[in-house]
């Protein structure tokens, strides 16, 4: 999303921040319930998030595709000892996979997803706290003061993917700082930033950008 106008590369791999609560709530859900939705906006952290519960408990990642998914149900080995993550799932319900892949249905399934699943059971990933957000920017600019960080963190709703942008963009431009990024920041409200609709959080963060450079 934003990396495409950004012209950068944005990668959580050098982060620390587990969110333990978030990741416990999910574990939870698995152990109760047969089928777990995994929702949130592009850019909230989900996949990462699922790569810190690989670490944990073993996992079969697929990547949801009608054209490529019975190619890497071959490529694994099911067992019902392992949790099957299907990421990126971008159907309204569980009609397309119960119909095209029933033999995925008998395992225990973490379905992650952009839209709520109404048929089962939700865990959203919501945005960040105000502690791991602040964590999160403190990785970026190591050098601004908490109090400044807080201020920007609430003016972009606790959004990782934001924070990440915008932090690594005043890192790497050299021409404006956390100051002018936050007076342009404040033309926008939180709701902006946390649209369902992605095309619209996409036209925020190039017109906030278009603006700075």
């Amino acid at each position: 999303m934003l990396s495409i106008f950004l012209g950068i590369s944005l990668s959580f791999a050098t982060i620390s921040i587990e969110r333990s609560k978030l990741l416990n709530n999910l574990l939870d859900a698995t152990k109760k319930h047969q089928y777990v939705n995994f929702y949130g906006l592009s850019g909230m952290g989900k996949t990462f998030l699922i790569k810190i519960l690989a670490k944990k408990k073993p996992v079969i990642y697929l990547h949801w595709s009608k054209h490529s998914i019975h190619e890497q149900i071959d490529n694994v080995v099911l067992s019902n000892n392992k949790l099957v993550v299907i990421d990126n799932y971008n159907e309204r319900s569980l009609g397309v996979l119960k119909k095209g892949f029933p033999e995925l249905m008998r395992y225990r399934l973490i379905i992650v997803s952009q839209q709520k699943i109404p048929e089962i059971v939700n865990i959203e990933c919501v945005p960040f706290s105000d502690d791991e957000a602040i964590g999160l920017a403190k990785v970026l600019l190591p050098n601004e003061s908490t109090s400044q960080l807080s201020l920007l963190i609430k003016q972009l709703a606790g959004y990782p993917y934001y924070i990440v942008a915008f932090c690594k963009f005043i890192k790497e431009s050299g021409t404006f700082n956390l100051e002018r990024l936050r007076t342009v920041l404040k033309d926008h409200s939180a709701s902006e930033f946390l649209d369902h609709n992605s095309n619209v959080s996409k036209a925020v963060g190039s017109k906030i950008v278009s603006s700075l450079i």
